[in-house]
């Protein structure tokens, strides 16, 4: 009998090989990931300081006078 392999390379092979694992990152975890990163992005382009549709919108009716940041 071999010498045991050490806990966390054991653990984490153990669920690399497992197919269920694959599966439930993909089918759970991934799509959660990317909407919350497509979001972050969309708010982002929205609400940039000096390109923002948000900030060309209010400046456009006067409402505000220079950009907020």
């Amino acid at each position: 009998m071999g010498a045991p392999r050490s806990c966390p390379d054991n653990f984490a092979w153990v669920f690399m090989r497992d197919p269920a694992y694959w599966r439930a990152v993909g089918t759970t975890f991934m799509p959660t990931i990317t909407s919350a990163a497509v979001m972050a992005l969309v708010f982002w382009l929205l609400f940039n300081v000096y390109n923002g549709e948000i900030n060309r919108f209010l400046m456009f009716f006067g409402l505000i006078k220079e950009p907020v940041s």
